[in-house]
C-alpha cells in the first residue's frame, strides 16, 4: 500500500524564501549576535591578560610598570599590559570607537583595529634606545589569535542556524 503526501505548494515556497533571504544576507546576525560576542570577549581578553580564549600575554616587565605608575602616565595603572592609555584597548572592544574596524556586509564580517601600534603588541619587537637597536625583545602579545576560540565558533553556529530558521 503506498503512502501519497502532498506537499502545499505556495505555503512552503513563502517558508524557503524566507528562509533564503536571511542565509543570503547575514548582515543582521553579524550585527547582533556576531558583533556582541566579539566584543565581550576582547573585553575579556584584555581583563585577563590574554588567558581568555588564546595565549596568556607575557606580564609587564618592573621598569614599565614603575614607569607607568609615575603621576600622568598611563590611566589603567601599572598593573595592565595593554591598556596604559586605553586607546589601543578602545580600538578593539569599542565597536565604531577611534582606531576601530568594523566592517559588515551581507556575507563579510571583519572586526580589529587601525592603532598603529596594535601590530607590535600583536606581534612583539625588538627594543631601540637612542636610536640603537639593543638585543632586548618586546614579546608579542596576540589580541586575537591564530584560532578563533572553539566556544565563539559553536556559538556562532547555533545562532546562525537560529537566524535562519527566523527565531533570533
Amino acid at each position: 500500500m503506498p503512502i501519497h503526501v502532498t506537499v502545499l505548494d505556495a505555503p512552503a515556497k513563502v517558508v524557503l524564501k524566507s528562509i533564503g533571504r536571511r542565509a543570503r544576507d547575514l548582515s543582521a546576525f553579524y550585527r547582533g549576535p556576531v558583533d556582541r560576542s566579539v566584543t565581550k570577549w576582547l573585553k575579556d581578553r584584555f581583563a585577563s591578560e590574554g588567558r581568555s580564549g588564546g595565549p596568556t600575554w607575557a606580564p609587564l616587565r618592573p621598569l614599565t610598570s614603575f614607569l607607568r605608575s609615575r603621576p600622568g602616565h598611563g590611566r589603567a595603572g601599572s598593573s595592565k599590559v595593554g591598556q596604559d592609555v586605553r586607546r589601543m584597548w578602545a580600538s578593539f572592544t569599542k565597536s565604531g570607537g577611534p582606531d576601530s574596524v568594523r566592517v559588515i556586509q551581507p556575507q563579510f564580517y571583519e572586526r580589529g583595529s587601525d592603532n598603529p601600534a596594535a601590530k607590535y603588541f600583536h606581534h612583539g619587537f625588538k627594543l631601540f634606545v637612542f636610536g640603537r637597536q639593543t638585543t632586548r625583545r618586546v614579546p608579542g602579545r596576540p589580541i586575537i589569535p591564530d584560532t578563533i576560540p572553539d566556544f565563539l565558533t559553536k556559538m556562532w553556529e547555533r545562532d546562525l542556524v537560529r537566524h535562519i530558521e527566523g527565531k533570533i
